[in-house]
């Protein structure tokens, strides 16, 4: 179902955000793109807001990712948004000294992520992210 073009940039905007701040550690900021009540699927499910920035700042300080996403399609659901699209996830592990360029063993993670996105007081939010691992290193 096609949708606003407006509404498919704010979509396209705030999963570029969101991971984006993901990347760079920057955990506050991954946390103004959720909303209270989030669900966020990882290595399991994380429900709610402290959960989910528990999960964050767990992650080890060595691991070193990056997301890149293509293919996006949004269409509505009951909730608002609902964005599918392909992931692809690099990561390495490097030690303290390490500055990129870093050395990187082959593609780490393809899959199908999936995003549900409402409007909270007019801004943005996701509000469910899951993904199915479709390649796997």
């Amino acid at each position: 179902m096609a949708i606003d073009p407006t509404a498919y940039f704010q979509c396209q905007t705030l999963i570029h955000r969101l991971w984006n701040a993901l990347d760079h550690r920057k955990v506050d900021e991954v946390m103004a793109c959720l909303t209270d009540d989030a669900r966020w699927q990882r290595e399991m499910w994380f429900e709610g807001q402290s959960a989910i920035r528990a999960a964050l700042l767990a992650r080890p300080k060595e691991v070193v990712i990056r997301h890149a996403f293509t293919n996006l399609i949004v269409d509505r659901d009951d909730m608002g948004f609902a964005a599918r699209c392909l992931m692809l996830a690099q990561m390495t592990k490097v030690s303290g000294d390490s500055a990129p360029p870093f050395k990187a063993p082959p593609l780490a993670v393809v899959a199908d992520l999936h995003v549900r996105i409402r409007q909270v007081d007019g801004e943005w939010k996701a509000h469910e992210i899951s993904f199915d691992p479709v390649f796997q290193n």
